[in-house]
């Protein structure tokens, strides 16, 4: 199994990079590496350079997902052979070559910004897997543990988090493929704040009563 998604894991990582090979020739000879404050290019780099940048910010990209994994499962006390830590990895890696993905396509094609609806539609799925459920379902052999007020708190907290940020991400997510490319960050950042607003003002109303 270890062998299997690792395996998926380097495909996902490296099919922007098999594209670049593939379309190699039809390449321009020199390619934008820098955008300025009007949505223009300002500077450019040959195709043996701009491949070097690639490269690059993949290892950077690399680098961190390996960092972000190897925290996330000693926070969590995940395992390789979890099922929550697969698809945290296949996941991370789904973004690291969407990411890269995206980059290669604005170099070559100019297209607009869609790293916030990336950032939407990951984010959302993240949050689905990291946040746990409500309450942990106890087995049927198992005793029901006494009622605990502040697991209790905790566990609602957390289905609120799960049920507001990731409907909330996956709506800014559909809103900013239709919206303008410089709307996009306002939407995905005004609808997280939102969603955070209204966490805070349930959490305020829960508190007295709780």
């Amino acid at each position: 199994m270890k062998t299997i998604y690792r395996l998926m894991s380097s495909l996902l990582l490296g099919r922007p990079l098999l594209w670049v090979w593939g379309q190699w020739h039809q390449l321009p000879s020199r390619l934008p590496v820098h955008v300025g404050p009007d949505h223009q290019p300002d500077r450019f780099a040959s195709r043996p350079e701009w491949l070097g940048m690639l490269l690059s910010v993949l290892f950077i990209l690399v680098l961190l997902r390996s960092g972000a994994l190897a925290l996330l499962g000693k926070r969590l006390g995940l395992r390789e052979q979890d099922w929550r830590y697969i698809r945290i990895y296949l996941l991370s890696a789904a973004f690291v070559g969407c990411l890269l993905g995206l980059l290669i396509a604005r170099t070559v094609y100019q297209t607009g910004d869609y790293l916030p609806v990336l950032l939407a539609l990951f984010g959302a799925a993240g949050v689905y897997l990291l946040i746990p459920d409500p309450l942990p379902r106890p087995h049927k052999e198992a005793k029901p543990a006494p009622a605990n007020r502040p697991t209790v708190a905790l566990g609602l907290l957390h289905s609120l988090s799960r049920l507001v940020v990731i409907r909330v991400n996956l709506l800014a997510t559909v809103l900013m493929v239709f919206a303008r490319s410089e709307q996009r960050w306002t939407i995905g950042v005004t609808a997280n704040l939102l969603a955070l607003a209204v966490l805070l003002v349930m959490e305020a109303i829960r508190r007295p009563s709780g």
